[in-house]
């Protein structure tokens, strides 16, 4: 995960003061994107540290009741840790805190067929969790938010691209499809595995009430790809895995290529608000490229070709 708030030793014990947690060695974590994460050492375990770097408290603390949730249901993600006085956030300089247990396991950027079947069953078992009440009822970087990068003037092809997009979705997108719990951002980095076993799902910061489709949409563009482009093979295991715990209606089928793009174009659009307006940074500034042409990809497949494919 990325470092954007730097921490030293005495600013960290500052921090788990609070906790039951006496630290002997920390180190930052690389990688993310969105918050910055350090890896403690201490006498009684091994945990996570995250700064919370761009969502307000109120946000955090319907995160926490989600991750209670999913505990209740029994579904493997993150478990908090709680200070002395019962508290799950904390702040520093004004940001949300959370400490995390350790999870052992890796990150895989190259996911073999097994793995992604794994992952399909288990994003399935969470789709079959119903939401609680507090979940927003959009996605956070959807089609409702594209208009607010419209004429921005920064990158005019882009945001002309994008609102091409969002009158294409409007017209496309059915209302009648299966709504539920998701995660919102299942790339390879918020999966965990340890000796080719998936040990957990992690970062649902992105959840929300919405259409189950776009999870799969969205897992198929941050799982499924190789050499930057969505690998089919690879979405046939992914939804495999999927399909041996809940089943397909036939309009998730009809919409599925059409949510593999809407996902990638939701993308582009947080690359390009993330790194051009929110934390502007030279070198990752045009990254939201890369998802327009995982979107144009997807969008050139003929229909025939896309569903006479293992997908459907």
């Amino acid at each position: 995960m990325a470092i954007y708030t730097e921490i030293n030793a005495t600013q960290l014990q500052g921090i788990t003061a609070p906790y039951c947690i006496e630290v002997l060695d920390f180190n930052s974590i690389r990688g993310g994107n969105a918050n910055t994460s350090y890896y403690l050492e201490a006498k009684n375990g091994e945990y996570i540290l995250t700064i919370v770097e761009e969502r307000t408290m109120a946000e955090m603390q319907n995160l926490v009741s989600l991750l209670h949730w999913l505990k209740l249901h029994n579904f493997s993600t993150s478990e908090l840790v709680k200070t002395r006085e019962g508290n799950e956030i904390t702040l520093f300089e004004r940001k949300p805190v959370l400490i995390k247990k350790w999870i052992p396991g890796n990150v895989v950027e190259e996911l073999e067929p097994h793995m992604l079947y794994q992952i399909g069953t288990a994003l399935a078992k969470l789709h079959q969790i119903s939401s609680p009440s507090h979940l927003s009822r959009f996605q956070s970087y959807g089609i409702q938010s594209f208009p607010e990068i419209f004429d921005k003037g920064i990158d005019l092809k882009y945001e002309t691209w994008l609102k091409d997009q969002a009158q294409r979705f409007d017209n496309l997108i059915p209302e009648n499809l299966p709504k539920g719990l998701i995660h919102g951002d299942l790339f390879f980095d918020n999966v965990l595995f340890r000796n080719g076993k998936l040990e957990a799902i992690i970062d649902f910061e992105e959840a929300c009430h919405y259409f189950l489709v776009f999870d799969l949409g969205m897992a198929i563009v941050g799982l499924c790809r190789t050499n930057r482009i969505v690998d089919l093979q690879k979405g046939n295991a992914f939804l495999d895995g999927y399909k041996q715990i809940r089943s397909l209606e036939i309009s998730e089928k009809e919409s599925l290529q059409l949510f593999i793009e809407y996902a990638a174009t939701a993308t582009s659009n947080w690359r390009f608000c993330k790194y051009n307006i929110l934390s502007p940074n030279p070198v990752s500034k045009h990254k939201h490229w890369e998802m327009v042409k995982v979107a144009e990809q997807i969008k050139s497949i003929p229909k025939d070709r896309f569903f006479s494919s293992d997908f459907n």
